[in-house]
């Protein structure tokens, strides 16, 4: 009988209580036990009550013996199994086996890889870190039928979008655990047609990552190899799964939690990649390029361009290496573009180039591990042996070694050369007129010819002598016009000024179509003004500026009183021929 005081000091909470009674007042087995911990999500009590004896269940009394008869029928099963695949293979029968070791051995074993198969299930994190700690290899765990078990648990495929409309029958679901049964019956781990995974934690953290399974996938992420590209991969998985619920009708806070997954090991990765570049450069930059087998022969510079992680290519690591990628083996320092150009111009100064040799390519990873760390140990030899003048002349050996065939190919073989011979012989003028077309839609652009055509003219004019001279200096007062309009784009910029221009020039559009209307009523009034005031008068342009031109300012109240009275006009005529007169006599 266990006995809980409430609100006793030093008293432990009730569900610790309540298990641990449960643990004792029954006679359950390990598994039993570890099963009820594992429901409970109660880890310590497993750690310090289930697995007090490291890598072996406690012994107790019933429960050894039935744990033991379980595993003598589960091997009778296999024995009888294999004799019967012996007797039609024509191979030698297998005895049974009754050690009771090796049976206890075998029960433990298959109990923990049941139990890491609950706890992944239930995502039990501390749990699956318990299983490991205490003797489950994973490399001997996860084979391919496990891990199709993962997928297909009903959450898995409720995620995933794969779950049945319509349930199960009963009579399906005795099939199911019948052929369930004789699956694990037939299983036989030392079989080698059952694959198993070079990589099992790669496998493990993709599943945990299409589960939405944070915690379980950081923890797969620190076990195992390839810790950078397994960081890059979860990131584009988040961010794709991301996406996808943004698209669809789903709830905004599960697209931003996938989102935040993705951004947590992004920066993982960006981590990763910062400390791998302060230990080491040559081996940060050999590990972006290193080819994934696991990942389809990827590198993680690669992932890291599908993933659309700028922080990653942004590195101080990435830049130096896509600089290096982009120059390939010509080693130039200053002005790379003005001597590319010159050696597509003019070949021959192809061979007064610097290139790089073998060794100081940083992107080209070796093929085997072995050869790349005697290379890295010889490198670091040599590097605190030799000085740099030493250096020096390896390079220049380096250079005069290289045979000019080599050299020629080199260079066109060069990213960026490919790039300015495509741009200047190929790219320019095949859009040349594309980009003409472009660049006169811009109005300013128009007024700038029209400017600068104007100008060149008026200088032309002014270099000449009279009376070319005087026509140049009114070109330029007529160009001079056309500079200060240019002067409203500048204002166009300016927070106050701006808006106001916008306006204008939307208004002017607007303002055109009463400018026509006043148009023709100026020439309606105009014409009948002009045919009724002066009926004799000749033909010529001065008519067609009258038409317009007293009309218009008679808008604003100019009548021009003086010339409509004719009477008036004559006396003042009178009067100046008469003073002249006057002054002559």
């Amino acid at each position: 009988i266990t006995v809980f005081r409430m609100g006793s000091e030093g008293q432990q909470d009730i569900d610790l209580a309540i298990l641990t009674a449960l643990l004792k007042g029954t006679n359950a087995s390990a598994p039993d036990q570890l099963s009820l911990a594992m429901a409970w999500n109660r880890v310590d009590i497993a750690r310090n009550q289930i697995f007090v004896f490291g890598n072996h269940w406690p012994p107790t009394g019933s429960s050894s013996e039935c744990t033991t008869q379980g595993s003598k029928k589960s091997v009778k099963q296999r024995m009888t199994k294999s004799k019967g695949k012996g007797k039609r293979r024509g191979k030698d029968e297998v005895k049974e086996e009754t050690d009771p070791r090796k049976l206890e051995l075998l029960n433990w074993v298959n109990s923990l890889e049941q139990a890491m198969i609950d706890a992944l299930v239930l995502d039990r994190v501390d749990f699956v870190k318990l299983l490991i700690e205490n003797g489950v290899n994973i490399h001997n765990f996860l084979t391919i039928p496990r891990l199709e078990e993962l997928y297909n648990t009903p959450k898995a495929l409720k995620l995933l979008g794969m779950e049945d409309d319509d349930p199960p029958s009963k009579s399906k679901r005795k099939k199911k655990k019948k052929k369930k049964k004789e699956e694990e019956i037939d299983i036989d781990e030392d079989d080698p047609a059952i694959g198993r995974f070079t990589f099992p934690f790669h496998e493990l953290l993709v599943w945990a990552v299409l589960m939405k399974r944070q915690r379980m996938a950081l923890f797969f992420w620190q076990h195992g190899e390839e810790a950078l590209a397994k960081a890059l991969v979860a990131c584009k998985l988040y961010k794709a799964m991301s996406n996808e619920c943004s698209g669809s009708e789903l709830v905004d806070d599960i697209s931003q939690d996938l989102d935040n997954n993705s951004k947590d090991f992004g920066q993982l990765a960006v981590d990763l990649l910062d400390q791998s570049y302060k230990h080491d450069e040559q081996v940060a930059m050999k590990l972006l390029t290193y080819e994934l087998k696991n990942w389809s022969d990827s590198t993680c510079l690669k992932l890291a361009v599908t993933a659309k992680h700028r922080d990653f290519i942004a590195h101080t690591c990435s830049q130096m290496l896509l600089t290096d990628m982009w120059m390939g083996r010509l080693h130039m320092c200053k002005n790379p573009g003005l001597k590319i150009i010159l050696g597509i111009i003019f070949p021959p100064a192809i061979l007064f180039m610097d290139f790089k040799g073998s060794d100081d390519l940083s992107y080209e990873a070796s093929g085997d591990n072995e050869q790349g760390k005697e290379k890295e140990e010889d490198n670091d030899a040599n590097n605190e042996a030799v000085s740099r003048k030493g250096d020096e002349e390896d390079g220049m050996e380096n250079h005069r070694s290289i045979p000019i065939g080599r050299k020629i190919y080199e260079f066109y073989n060069a990213p960026i050369v490919k790039f300015w011979f495509h741009t200047i012989l190929m790219s320019e003028p095949s859009k040349l007129r594309q980009k003409v077309k472009v660049w006169m839609q811009e109005y300013w652009n128009v007024t700038d010819m029209v400017a600068i055509a104007i100008f060149s003219c008026g200088v032309l004019l002014r270099l000449q002598n009279q009376p070319y001279m005087s026509y140049g200096r009114v070109i330029y007062c007529v160009d001079i016009i056309i500079w200060y309009i240019r002067v409203l784009d500048i204002f166009g910029v300016n927070k106050y000024l701006g808006p106001y221009v916008m306006m204008i020039g939307k208004m002017m559009v607007d303002m055109l179509y009463f400018v026509v209307i006043m148009l023709v009523v100026l020439m309606s009034f105009g014409v009948s003004r002009q045919a009724i005031l002066h009926p004799d008068e000749e033909p010529s342009w001065r008519l067609a500026r009258n038409i317009f031109y007293m009309p218009y300012w008679m808008i604003y109240g100019e009548v021009f009183a003086d010339q409509l009275d004719r009477k008036t006009r004559i006396y003042s005529k009178t009067l100046l021929s008469v003073s002249w007169a006057d002054d002559q006599y």
